[in-house]
């Protein structure tokens, strides 16, 4: 019997490209460039705590609501975030 919920990648809409991740590449759709949490803290590298401080304090992109109970940051807003983050040299 087939299942009526949802399936991976079906309702997906254009090209997809890929994003390189420290722990290997994740799809992203042209549809929506959204990260939702545990993407967004293993592409930034930081702790779920640091992340909501600096959110808290204006210093990081604000969340959007997805749905009830849910919630991501815009792709492209994270990325400029990044580029204008300090680099720690050795």
């Amino acid at each position: 019997m087939i299942s009526a919920g949802y399936q991976p990648g079906r309702y997906q809409i254009g090209r997809a490209s890929t994003l390189l991740m420290p722990s290997g590449p994740i799809r992203r759709s042209s549809m929506k460039g959204v990260l939702r949490r545990r993407q967004l803290l293993e592409f930034i590298g930081l702790s779920n705590t640091t992340q909501w401080r600096l959110e808290k304090n204006g210093d990081f992109p604000a969340r959007i609501k997805l749905g009830r109970g849910s919630v991501g940051w815009r792709l492209d807003e994270v990325e400029e975030w990044l580029k204008g983050r300090e680099r720690v040299s050795r």
